[in-house]
């Protein structure tokens, strides 16, 4: 049986694929009690945090314009 943080990081990857970012990065915090130490999981995080940081901005940006 998985863990709740093994299913949030199972979620994770659900949501990523669905490019739901702001729910992918919820599911990898509520999963970081377990997988910290995992170097893979802390880029996906990192990296999945830059994306909607990213994206954000890009938003943003084309919103001033209107």
């Amino acid at each position: 049986m998985r863990t709740d943080a093994g299913k949030a990081y199972f979620s994770a990857f659900r949501t990523l694929k669905e490019k739901d970012y702001p729910a992918t990065l919820g599911f990898l915090k509520s999963a970081e009690i377990q997988f910290a130490d995992d170097l893979d999981f802390r880029i996906l995080k990192e990296t999945t945090r830059l994306l909607l940081a990213v994206k954000n901005e890009i938003s943003g940006l084309k919103n001033n314009l209107k």
